[in-house]
């Protein structure tokens, strides 16, 4: 997979464009992002193992952030309401920022490369297919990295 991006898309990024250096950059942000996220599924102590807090941004106990007073149980053994959403919790914890996050940098890079009528459509999917591979490969490691 690496020649291939090697060969393919290095080329386009040599070219000088900044937008072909964007996609790029969102490309392989987006996949961390989501290998990131697909580790803590696998294993939500993934962090922690790195010295994240139980109940930081990237816990395991991420998911009670979202709620008044950072836990889902308060000291008096009543359920706190959760805190009104804000961009479906985007920010408060690394599940929900990595799933936005990733997808707005995702369609983004996509949206620019669709966008742009210098190119014929031959170029654009090919561009398309080449940053769908660098999600693919950046997630794949990011995943392995961390598990």
């Amino acid at each position: 997979m690496l020649k291939i991006f090697l060969v393919v898309f290095l080329p386009q990024l040599c070219m000088g464009q900044k937008k072909d250096i964007f996609c790029a950059i969102s490309f392989v942000v987006a996949g961390s992002l989501h290998g990131g996220r697909e580790a803590f599924h696998a294993d939500p102590y993934v962090f922690e193992k790195l010295g994240a807090k139980t109940f930081g941004f990237f816990g395991s106990n991420q998911w009670q952030r979202n709620y008044v007073g950072q836990r889902y149980i308060n000291a008096y053994g009543a359920v706190n309401p959760h805190k009104s959403e804000i961009l479906g919790n985007f920010g408060r914890d690394f599940w929900h920022t990595a799933h936005y996050g990733g997808g707005i940098l995702f369609f983004s890079g996509t949206f620019v490369i669709a966008s742009d009528k210098k190119r014929s459509i031959r170029r654009r999917v090919l561009a398309g297919a080449c940053g769908l591979l660098v999600f693919h490969t950046s997630s794949y490691i990011t995943y392995k990295i961390l598990r």
